[in-house]
């Protein structure tokens, strides 16, 4: 085993992120080892707390409802110019965009972070690590640390290499990469430290079940929030192991299901195969049709069970960062420059297909509103009104006609949950044994 001078947490975070998490962590919380690696270059290690430790902290949970109060203001306000739009226009003219948000102060952080996406993806080898770190960062309003967030992901890359050469494996071969990739998310992983002689483990990441879709605390979808804590879910957990595998190599591809993401990599007799990360698992295609929501259709216009590679990957950054300004601010022109620059790389993206019919949604209801109950005649003779309801409904029937349909949350979960049954941790080991034997050929 390769000698492991230091061990301390992961640590990507400045830990001045205001709202989100505490200026001085180990100042307030007593270290817990969580996800442990070298670092030798670190004269300072810092062991970042558990997160369930972070929720329970009385000043943590006035930070996270300093956000929900701030981000209840700003819809307050959002209600407000809508309204004295609405108001205005009535005696005046028909505003058919919705009211733009850029007053907002933090909204100019996600125009920059825009610029900055398409500034990566004209690079000849784009960065989905850069990528990643640039639509969060927006979120943050410019306080994450580049270097830190870069800084660990090379660490970790060089763990699994570190790991690969312990166990005499070959760094050249691309499915000796993704296994231990996996296993480095999904598994213990030993190494020994000679100075105290005594052996030392990194962790698996977990599924974090609480408020998995974001829809309190839009950072629970965020690679800094499964960094910080060594808890994800299937949003953070594929893009993680895309960014790494991208630092080392290894070919994988990212892969949507009905409100699900993971990944599929192949073995050296080029046989698929599909790793959900959400519990550590190798599962089948017939495991995800068993959802019930995979129709046909969608398979065939590739919206679900399609390999992506880094450029769709990158394509659905943008949706991410529509994502988090919706979040944070609301719907206005931004989020749809977003979601056009994203299908016009990603054409069915279905993320961005059913944002975009969101807002065509929301920007109808807008118009429709300043022409009120009683102007129904006036608004069908609109011809811009008119077009817009076309436009929608255009939208939807995409939707529809590329195969997609809606997943309760409750079935999601209770699909999810079923990937712990027995008859799928015996596939699992299975599917492992075949990939391990694949790699010497």
């Amino acid at each position: 085993m390769r000698n492991i001078k230091k061990i301390l947490s992961i640590v990507i975070l400045t830990c001045n992120i205001q709202f989100a998490f505490p200026q001085k962590v180990n100042e307030v919380y007593t270290p817990v080892e969580n996800h442990v690696i070298e670092n030798s270059q670190l004269k300072n290690p810092v062991v970042v707390p558990n997160y369930n430790i972070l929720n329970t902290n009385s000043k943590v949970r006035q930070n996270q409802e300093a956000i929900m109060r701030e981000q209840e203001q700003h819809q307050r306000t959002v209600n407000a110019i809508i309204n004295d739009a609405v108001n205005t226009v009535r005696t005046n003219s028909i505003a058919y965009e919705l009211p733009s948000l850029s007053r907002f102060p933090g909204t100019e952080y996600y125009r920059v972070a825009y610029e900055e996406l398409e500034k990566i993806n004209n690079t000849k080898t784009p960065s989905l690590k850069k990528a990643v770190y640039v639509v969060e960062n927006a979120y943050f309003e410019n306080r994450l640390s580049y270097e830190k967030f870069s800084g660990t992901m090379n660490e970790i890359a060089q763990l699994c290499n570190i790991k690969i050469q312990d166990e005499k494996g070959n760094l050249d071969d691309n499915l000796t990469k993704n296994l231990m990739l996996f296993r480095f998310m999904s598994d213990t992983l030993e190494f020994y430290d000679t100075e105290r002689e005594k052996p030392v483990y990194t962790y698996p990441m977990k599924y974090d079940f609480e408020d998995y879709t974001g829809e309190f605390d839009w950072t629970k979808m965020f690679v800094t929030k499964l960094l910080l804590s060594n808890t994800g879910q299937c949003h953070s957990m594929p893009l993680f192991y895309m960014i790494v595998a991208q630092e080392i190599g290894a070919e994988a591809y990212l892969s949507y299901s009905p409100s699900h993401s993971f990944v599929k990599i192949r073995d050296n007799n080029n046989q698929w195969y599909n790793l959900e990360l959400t519990n550590g698992v190798i599962i089948s295609d017939a495991a995800i049709l068993e959802s019930g929501f995979v129709k046909a259709e969608a398979i065939k216009n590739k919206i679900y069970l399609d390999t992506l590679g880094i450029e769709k990957v990158l394509a659905q950054c943008y949706v991410d960062l529509a994502q988090g300004y919706k979040s944070k601010y609301g719907y206005d022109e931004f989020v749809l420059t977003c979601l056009d620059k994203s299908l016009e790389y990603f054409p069915n993206n279905i993320f961005a297909l059913q944002m975009k019919a969101d807002y065509l949604t929301l920007q109808s209801a807008y118009v429709a509103r300043q022409y009120g109950k009683d102007r129904f005649e006036e608004l069908r003779q609109d011809s811009l009104a008119v077009e817009l309801f076309k436009q929608r409904n255009e939208m939807y029937k995409t939707i529809d006609e590329i195969g997609f349909e809606p997943m309760p949350p409750e079935k999601y979960e209770a699909w999810l949950k079923s990937l712990n049954q027995e008859k799928i941790k015996v596939e699992h080991k299975q599917q492992f044994i075949k990939l391990n034997q694949s790699k010497g050929l």
